[in-house]
């Protein structure tokens, strides 16, 4: 800092200019103290959307549906499965993981059914499944060998969604590895992806992602967030300019280009 003020003297900027200049080389220092998370260096060395995850999922189902190995089939059919599931509804692996057939997740003729309490924070989802779920969900019962789901579905009946092939709970770890695999990044990110993904629609959006990840405390799913605050500057931004072209004339209208301080 001292250094910064004697060449500042030196260049013979005022002293109104001087403290501004000290003031911003502050707030540079106290942010470049900051200790960074690690959830926000893994997805600055690796990023990743929600879509990605999305387009993992159809591309394990591709796989499975091409080997012969029955094994890897199986295994990559259960990729699908949960990739496609926590990218709609991105529960707690744990909470995923115990997931019974007819119980916490019912069949329709049309649809799959969700009824789980959260482990952790004990919410309550209950609700229709997306229709997109439908087919990765009928993988669980059928693994590719056609045939009629309800047959398969009533002999499945109170087993767990995610099986072995005794018809036992897999591991969360088991689990968990099949998402990192698969995207680089364990499951709890896809929580982080979808308030993130969300913040541009303000406190809406917020809700919106506490309620798909089952959290009861605004301060948790705060915790969640990375890169929402950038995306909540964006969405100001470009409401500001909306406001300005119908206000101001064009002469003196600012030009905005996009990019926030945050960039």
């Amino acid at each position: 800092m001292a250094a910064v003020q004697a060449v500042a003297k030196e260049v013979k900027y005022p002293p109104s200019e001087r403290r501004l200049i000290l003031e911003d080389c502050e707030l540079y220092r106290e942010e470049m103290m900051r200790e960074v998370p690690t959830k926000v260096r893994k997805l600055a060395a690796r990023p990743i959307t929600l879509r990605d995850v999305a387009l993992a999922a159809v591309k394990w189902r591709e796989e499975a549906r091409k080997t012969n190995n029955h094994n890897r089939r199986r295994t990559y059919f259960q990729r699908s499965a949960i990739l496609a599931f926590l990218s709609l509804v991105p529960l707690r692996i744990s909470d995923a993981n115990s997931l019974i057939i007819g119980k916490d997740i019912k069949r329709t003729d049309t649809e799959w059914l969700l009824t789980i309490t959260s482990q952790k924070s004990g919410y309550h989802h209950n609700g229709t499944l997306n229709h997109g779920l439908t087919r990765y969900l009928d993988d669980l019962l059928l693994y590719g060998e056609g045939g009629p789901v309800f047959h398969r579905y009533a002999q499945r009946f109170g087993t767990p969604a995610f099986a072995t092939e005794t018809n036992e709970h897999l591991s969360s770890r088991t689990l968990a590895y099949n998402v990192k695999v698969a995207i680089g990044h364990s499951p709890h990110i896809v929580r982080t992806l979808v308030h993130d993904s969300l913040a541009e629609y303000g406190a809406y959006g917020a809700d919106l992602a506490r309620v798909l990840c089952g959290q009861t405390s605004i301060e948790i799913a705060k915790h969640y967030e990375v890169y929402a605050e950038r995306f909540r500057a964006q969405k100001a931004q470009s409401i500001l300019a909306d406001v300005q072209v119908k206000i101001l004339p064009e002469k003196i209208r600012p030009r905005y280009d996009g990019r926030s301080r945050y960039d």
